[in-house]
């Protein structure tokens, strides 16, 4: 599916990643490729919920198995000879980063009114705790045009609290690219509106941290205005680390 890379569009775009932590391309795929994935997107009624003090969305892990276009998508960012893998490699300038055919935290998930995920670190690892996350692949669709105030943005502060912080609307079509570390912060705005944003993700991985120290940590949710919040959000991390390690 991504036979046409836009390299020129992904060489502009990518030349600001290590000051912004992230790039994106616009206008991604082709108009019929965008309706083929669209159409081929599954019912709301297939996604699991997830719901919780840190997040409302569903969830749609396997999406690979569900639908063929929703395959040949994932063949394009998981095979490691595939133009979008290669060319990602090259922009980003980290030529040591693979796929995880296993996909692990990675799918579909779609979110809609009231829903929202709060700002957090990403699991430092994949399933099997040998390799790092290194880059987020993210890809939007939506059915219907987004306007300002729908929510639903995505929101990076690739360097944490103190950082700069951008807002990312979810725009049918657009390609999000951001390095994933230790201190990398993303969450969602909440959605207030009919609007649906699909976010189709998967991560690339590499041996050795951002900053070749070693590490762990799971997903840690982020409230630096609410001590309190922070403070128990920081404890729950902890011990689903430790759990995760003893397993």
């Amino acid at each position: 599916m991504f036979y046409n890379i836009p390299i020129e569009k992904f060489e502009i775009a990518s030349k600001d990643i290590v000051k912004q932590g992230y790039f994106i391309v616009n206008n991604f795929l082709p108009k019929n490729e965008v309706d083929m994935l669209l159409n081929a997107l599954p019912s709301k009624g297939k996604f699991k919920v997830h719901k919780n003090q840190f997040e409302s969305k569903r969830v749609f892990q396997h999406a690979n198995a569900f639908n063929q276009d929703l395959t040949n998508i994932y063949d394009d960012l998981l095979n490691e000879d595939s133009a979008f893998v290669k060319v990602i490699k090259k922009v980003c300038n980290l030529e040591d980063i693979f796929t995880d055919f296993t996909n692990y935290a990675g799918g579909i998930s779609v979110m809609g009114d009231k829903d929202y995920l709060d700002m957090h670190i990403d699991n430092s690892h994949n399933s099997s705790r040998k390799y790092y996350r290194r880059i987020n692949i993210l890809y939007y669709l939506s059915k219907k045009e987004w306007r300002e105030g729908d929510g639903g943005e995505l929101v990076l502060r690739p360097f944490g609290n103190k950082g700069k912080t951008y807002k990312i609307p979810p725009i049918n079509n657009t390609l999000v690219v951001m390095l994933t570390n230790r201190c990398s912060e993303h969450g969602v705005e909440m959605i207030n509106s009919k609007f649906e944003r699909f976010c189709i993700s998967t991560y690339y991985y590499s041996t050795k941290s951002q900053s070749g120290k070693s590490y762990y940590h799971c997903t840690t949710f982020k409230y630096p205005d609410n001590k309190l919040k922070n403070f128990k959000s920081l404890v729950n991390a902890k011990f689903r680390s430790f759990y995760q390690y003893l397993k």
